[in-house]
């Protein structure tokens, strides 16, 4: 099955207690995401101390956005995430994904729009999934770029078995052509949140992704 893993960016610890109320119970797993402002224009709330003590019953995947993921990397292993991602085009960013499992969680990388994917083969090993951004990373609701679909299909096409997600500008129009180049989950943010009914959204972005 596709798995619609909902986006959490917000601005305040209550702003992120009203998105996961919203959530409740409908999804396995969310993700988190962390902006230091640095290496992208925007910083955000993601305190992974405060997340660390809401217990939350998901599985957390670590968004991060941010220039050094190293330094950060062990503080949202301890706050409970099942998976670590930083970006390719961060400073350490494969030695933050081999530390996350190196401690039994699933390591990935997110790959923006304007980077090859050619940068990503003596790497791809060390992974256990990749992330396709559709979007350049920092904000959403931004126009999706069409070029994720053919990074997904030729990384599909090179790795029949990875793990391939897509965050940025999923919606009910992207889905089908995402799913048939090979994604196997899809991060969404906007079109879920900005939704007056977010559970009818949500099954009929499931749905969409599962004909």
């Amino acid at each position: 099955m596709i798995e619609i893993i909902p986006a959490i960016l917000v601005q305040s610890e209550t702003e992120f207690d009203d998105r996961i109320k919203t959530i409740g119970n409908l999804a396995n797993r969310i993700q988190i995401d962390v902006l230091d402002g640095i290496f992208v224009p925007f910083k955000n709330w993601a305190d992974p101390g405060a997340i660390q003590a809401r217990r939350l019953s998901y599985e957390v995947e670590a968004h991060l956005m941010v220039r050094d993921p190293q330094a950060v990397v062990d503080d949202w292993i301890l706050a409970g995430a099942r998976a670590i991602l930083p970006h390719l085009e961060a400073d350490g960013a494969l030695a933050a994904a081999r530390r996350a499992r190196s401690r039994g969680l699933e390591a990935g990388v997110a790959i923006n729009p304007e980077t090859p994917l050619d940068l990503l083969r003596d790497k791809i090993f060390d992974l256990d999934f990749v992330c396709v951004m559709g979007v350049t990373p920092g904000q959403s609701g931004q126009k999706f770029d069409e070029s994720a679909i053919q990074k997904v299909a030729d990384l599909r096409a090179a790795y029949p078995d990875l793990r391939i997600e897509v965050d940025g500008g999923v919606n009910q129009e992207t889905i089908a052509p995402l799913v048939r180049a090979g994604a196997t989950a899809l991060v969404v943010s906007s079109a879920l949140f900005k939704s007056p009914n977010f559970g009818a959204a949500y099954r009929s972005l499931q749905a969409a992704a599962n004909i």
